[in-house]
């Protein structure tokens, strides 16, 4: 992260938070997991700037529901300080017959800091917290290719993003600390290519975040028992 950089990282963040570590969930969010299976998936993405790397671990419960945990580690291009996300969503399938639908709903938070040396000597400090909720309404397919048994499974999540961003910072015998709250848009549009027990996939992630480009993500998984 560059020098002072704090302002930028809050709005990488969260643009970065809207994008799980490997959509976890039925189809509707891009995981060929049947009732009371697990997930375990691991996936690098590239938004501008930085790398990121995420674990997920999921469970299709018996019934609709999906519940998921990931974690994220972000590192910044040029910088040593990373950037670390937890996040949990919950997903809930529709009974529609021929696709698949399920509103989404997560909690993410995310949090930097940063010490930046002073000419002259001395240092500032400062840290960054974001806590997002997203909200969403996934729709996806499960499209068996009979020639290679695998199944192709394409698959939208629009969503709204509400963010609480605290910064802090302290430089000599100063010191002080803010918060922000902001409303944005987002989807993640994706597919997955599975067989029995292995997925592969990939992922874009936009969003409405001031100066934020899309992000691409690619993963694999494994399902189980």
């Amino acid at each position: 992260m560059r020098t002072c950089g704090w302002k930028q990282a809050g709005l990488m963040l969260v643009g970065l938070l809207a994008a799980p570590a490997v959509a976890l969930g039925q189809a509707c969010i891009g995981l060929p997991a049947g009732a009371n299976q697990f997930a375990a998936s691991a996936d690098i993405a590239f938004p501008e700037g930085a790398k990121t790397y995420g674990i997920g671990v999921g469970a299709n419960l018996i019934g609709p529901f999906t519940v998921e945990a990931s974690y994220t580690l972000t590192k910044p291009d040029g910088g040593n300080q990373n950037l670390n996300t937890f996040g949990a969503d919950v997903a809930f399938e529709l009974p529609l017959p021929g696709f698949s639908a399920c509103p989404v709903v997560g909690l993410s938070y995310s949090s930097y800091d940063e010490t930046v040396p002073l000419q002259g000597g001395g240092s500032a400090s400062g840290s960054i917290s974001v806590a997002t909720i997203p909200i969403g309404f996934g729709v996806g397919a499960s499209l068996p290719l009979a020639t290679t048994g695998a199944s192709l499974m394409p698959y939208a999540v629009p969503q709204l993003l509400y963010a609480r961003t605290k910064v802090s910072f302290s430089t000599g015998g100063l010191s002080g600390s803010g918060t922000d709250s902001s409303t944005e848009f987002g989807a993640i549009i994706g597919a997955r290519l599975a067989w029995n027990r292995i997925f592969l996939g990939g992922d874009v992630n936009v969003t409405t975040v001031e100066n934020s480009d899309p992000v691409f993500s690619v993963g694999a998984g494994l399902i189980f028992p």
